[in-house]
């Protein structure tokens, strides 16, 4: 059948949405999809310069179409694309979060490797357990250099291994050297204060335990929901050709806000230490916290600076993609997981600090979970010049 006929396609990788995925390779006929049913006017969503009919609806989501003259060309087209994403997923080069509606059916893909850090595995295999909480004691204040190991005395002799093994696991890697290990009523899981781990009471002896709070969300449905509000009750001057510009910044505001809740709900975990079996989260509080160490012992690094080799190295990841929205660092956190995305005013012009997303990095890749491939490759290259 003569006309134009247009083939979706796009970049495709383990991060792509999934409502993108489901529309890679479909054939559309221009000349319909310009039209509004039998009424012959112009399509709005059509002609209103949108990139893809699926969120995100930018320039930057990397949607082209290919052009054809026959419906038979393009469905041709159409086979080969799509035929090449389900051989990508089966090699275990692409891992998909859910299977799109024109794979085979009953298609179970395989299990993908994960990216792990360089040693994670060969450290762990290492380790010999202590066999009383004073030897476990005794093993941290000579690896970290702590004259002051205060924990609680219900403390189980597999959470004592849990601190012990992650701090040997850092050690073997980078400097650690603290001044006290010690537990408090914080409020959070743990924190690092200078040279002072300080662990939560409650958190050590009931690791299991979720968060309560989810973060995020509702305080960006909230904004949505005032701008929302204003252009209701506002519409008729908004409407008036000289606001135009007011209400179209105005939806660009909540196109950006809508984008980061998106990020928030494609997002995988809300920590690494949640996302890991009851048993071993001790051990990944401990990695993330002693990450935060490594950070602040090495001001180069981001720490007090704001603007240190991390944080220059993410900006140009973003910047080689094209990424310039707060989504778009809220997507490429959430790979790592909810809590990377958390951002610090640190510095006194008021940059923001990456603290989090580098330690829930360092942590994923020790755990050897999947995070943006970009990400994964930048921290350890960076890494390798801050080992022992």
């Amino acid at each position: 059948m003569s006309g134009v006929y247009s083939v979706w396609t796009q970049i495709v990788d383990d991060y792509t949405t999934p409502e993108n995925i489901d529309a890679y390779g479909s054939v559309h006929d221009v000349f319909a999809e310009q039209e509004d049913d039998d009424t012959g006017t112009p399509n709005k969503q059509f002609c209103d310069g949108q990139t893809s009919k699926t969120p995100p609806r930018y320039a930057q989501d990397n949607m082209i179409g290919i052009y054809t003259r026959s419906e038979e060309s393009a469905q041709i087209i159409s086979d080969f694309l799509r035929q090449d994403v389900i051989a990508r997923v089966n090699s275990g080069e692409l891992v998909l979060r859910a299977i799109p509606s024109w794979f085979p059916p009953g298609f179970i893909p395989p299990t993908a490797a994960p990216v792990a850090a360089p040693g994670a595995a060969n450290a762990a295999e290492s380790f010999v357990p202590a066999q009383t909480r004073e030897e476990a004691i005794a093993r941290l204040k000579d690896i970290t250099g702590a004259t002051n190991i205060d924990l609680p005395d219900n403390l189980s002799l597999d959470g004592y291994n849990n601190i012990l093994r992650a701090t040997e696991d850092m050690s073997m890697k980078y400097d650690i050297k603290l001044t006290s290990i010690r537990h408090a009523n914080i409020g959070a899981n743990a924190r690092m204060g200078g040279k002072t781990l300080t662990f939560d009471t409650g958190y050590l002896t009931s690791p299991g335990r979720v968060p309560t709070v989810i973060y995020l969300d509702e305080n960006i449905q909230d904004q949505v929901r005032v701008l929302r509000g204003y252009i209701a009750n506002n519409e008729s001057m908004l409407l008036g050709e000289t606001n135009r510009t007011a209400i179209n910044r105005i939806n660009r505001q909540i196109h950006d806000l809508e984008a980061r809740i998106r990020a928030v709900q494609d997002c995988r975990r809300w920590s690494i230490s949640n996302s890991v079996t009851s048993s071993s989260r001790l051990y990944y509080t401990t990695t993330h916290e002693l990450y935060h160490l490594v950070d602040a012992s090495n001001p180069g690094l981001l720490g007090v600076t704001g603007d240190g080799i991390f944080d220059n190295a993410v900006k140009e990841l973003m910047e080689s993609r094209g990424l310039t929205r707060a989504s778009d660092f809220d997507a490429l956190s959430a790979t790592v997981s909810d809590y990377a995305r958390t951002l610090y005013k640190g510095t006194k012009d008021g940059r923001m600090l990456n603290a989090e997303l580098f330690a829930e990095l360092g942590t994923a890749l020790d755990a050897g979970l999947k995070v943006d491939p970009g990400l994964a490759e930048l921290f350890n290259e960076i890494m390798k010049g801050y080992e022992i």
